[in-house]
């Protein structure tokens, strides 16, 4: 069994054009967080310029605008940093769901260990909004900001 209390994990998290690949939404935005146990070692954000409008969907979701990604730099530019911040990392990366009517909470949460069971990977963490120790499943984790 795999002892992930330090490991390396790199948490991936997307946003792009809109949700069809297949009709050339492109990625937007890269954000990868990097722990090593308990600590978080890295945090890494990256506008990308997707060479393509964002769907009115994506623009209200992940509330970026045209003209901030107008300047951004093209994707192939920015893959090999990428490639590294990945490289011997247990990569987390998800579809996030939206849950309650589309409203999504918001925690300040400082975390205490990631936990491993038979389903999913679980982040045990205190809460500050409730006082109170709780878990919280990483694939329905959209974002994380250090403090």
């Amino acid at each position: 069994m795999l002892d992930i209390s330090n490991s390396r994990f790199a948490f991936l998290d997307l946003e792009t054009t809109g949700l069809s690949p297949w009709f050339g939404d492109r990625i937007c935005e890269v954000g990868i967080l990097l722990t090593e146990g308990k600590r978080v070692k890295y945090s890494f954000e990256q506008l990308v310029n997707p060479e393509r409008p964002l769907s009115p969907a994506a623009a209200s979701t992940n509330r970026l605008s045209a003209a901030e990604l107008a300047n951004a730099p093209f994707f192939g530019s920015v893959i090999r940093q990428i490639e590294a911040l990945l490289k011997d990392s247990i990569v987390v990366c998800h579809n996030a769901y939206v849950d309650k009517n589309g409203e999504r909470s918001t925690r300040h949460i400082s975390p205490l260990q990631v936990v491993g069971l038979s389903d999913y990977l679980y982040l045990r963490a205190y809460c500050h909004l409730r006082h109170e120790e709780r878990t919280f499943r990483l694939d329905r984790i959209i974002a994380l900001q250090p403090a």
